[in-house]
């Protein structure tokens, strides 16, 4: 029997849900979650419908799955970084109360770019902002751009990340993620033609990492009916599946991959080392006598008392003063540990996501192995 047939909305409906019920059902979404946080909502329904424990129904994703995420977060049971929101967001510029303490973050924070003499550049693109959160703590650690289309990326989006591309003067590897549906499927297609369109002397790869057809046969990715009100629907064969749907912990790793296949051990260790002995630098810099006069001094020239109440201007002044102004228009060792914990905790029977990248991983070997014994030859 197809596996995803077995989760298909039930057309017997069902019986409300008893208190006992509704209790275990939060034991299975905290115990979801806890796994692979942070998650996007859609993602736990998915995940939850996968378990058998719910319909694979709008109704139960609104009513029950968004409802009782609400209640476990406002009731404390649920932690508020567990559910990833990246569709709001604060705009603010970085500052600080004086120079000693914008050092010191920079100490603390400071990175090196990890791609500048590296003879390729990588980026990911997703499709949906929801998920930004979940990718954004690979490539924060890899040093990575993530470019999150939203759906079709306008023009404008597309038009400065060309210009990104084009001044990059080396290979730009453009790795998307989004759906598979019969907009999803197109999206990488529009954003790679206007692309070269923009950046006609660029020299850019870009692969679709996820959803792919064979990852949904082999990982079971949970579908959902095409929409035909899609007009690029009457040439979509078969239903749609989400780029939610995959497990959050593969797609870092499908995510880490792409990073990892273009930087060498040695070339990341160099980084490593270069970047500590800088931050060291900058940490001296704070504990040298002769610093911290200077950052002294300067904190304490910078608190000028307040000026007194001007009096009232007069008419001519007032006239000259409204004249308008002119405006213008992680390390990896690290990584490979959090990884080796999870995989001993895992059950001896592996999910099919996890066969899905074990044979991944074989053939990329394998690419590798065939690649080095023709450059022996």
């Amino acid at each position: 029997m197809n596996a995803r047939a077995v989760y298909r909305t039930s057309t017997i409906k069902r019986q409300r849900r008893s208190k006992a019920d509704i209790t275990r059902l939060r034991e299975t979404i905290y115990e979801v979650v806890q796994v692979d946080q942070p998650m996007s909502v859609r993602q736990v329904f998915y995940r939850l419908v996968s378990e058998g424990v719910i319909d694979k129904s709008e109704k139960e994703y609104h009513t029950t799955v968004c409802r009782l995420l609400k209640d476990m977060r406002l009731e404390g049971e649920l932690p508020w970084t567990w559910i990833a929101d990246s569709t709001r967001w604060m705009r603010k510029p970085p500052s600080h109360n004086n120079i000693r303490e914008a050092l010191a973050e920079t100490a603390t924070f400071y990175r090196r770019n990890m791609w500048h003499n590296l003879p390729a550049r990588v980026e990911i693109w997703l499709e949906k902002d929801a998920l930004a959160g979940v990718l954004y703590e690979v490539t924060e650690m890899w040093d990575v751009p993530l470019m999150v289309t939203r759906g079709y990326p306008s023009l404008s989006f597309l038009a400065g990340a060309a210009a990104s591309i084009q001044a990059a003067e080396r290979p730009v590897y453009l790795y998307y993620f989004g759906d598979w549906d019969p907009s999803g499927v197109d999206i990488d297609r529009n954003l790679e033609a206007r692309l070269r369109q923009f950046a006609p002397e660029a020299e850019l790869f870009v692969e679709r990492i996820a959803v792919i057809e064979r990852q949904i046969n082999e990982m079971h990715l949970q579908t959902r009916p095409t929409k035909k009100t899609d007009s690029r629907s009457k040439n979509f064969k078969g239903e749609s599946v989400e780029v939610d749907a995959i497990p959050p912990r593969t797609l870092k790793t499908l995510c880490r991959s792409c990073s990892t296949r273009h930087i060498d051990a040695k070339a990341l260790y160099d980084i490593r080392q270069t970047e500590d002995l800088e931050r060291e630098s900058v940490e001296r810099l704070l504990d040298l006598p002769e610093a911290v006069e200077l950052l002294s001094d300067a904190q304490r020239s910078s608190s000028v008392p307040a000026p007194e109440k001007p009096s009232e201007p007069t008419r001519e002044s007032a006239e000259t003063d409204a004249e308008p102004a002119e405006t213008d228009g992680m390390d990896t060792e690290t990584d490979e540990a959090t990884e080796t914990a999870v995989e001993k905790q895992e059950p001896e029977q592996k999910s099919p996501s996890d066969l899905y990248l074990e044979r991944l991983r074989e053939e990329q070997d394998a690419e590798s192995a065939a690649g080095e014994e023709l450059d022996a030859d």
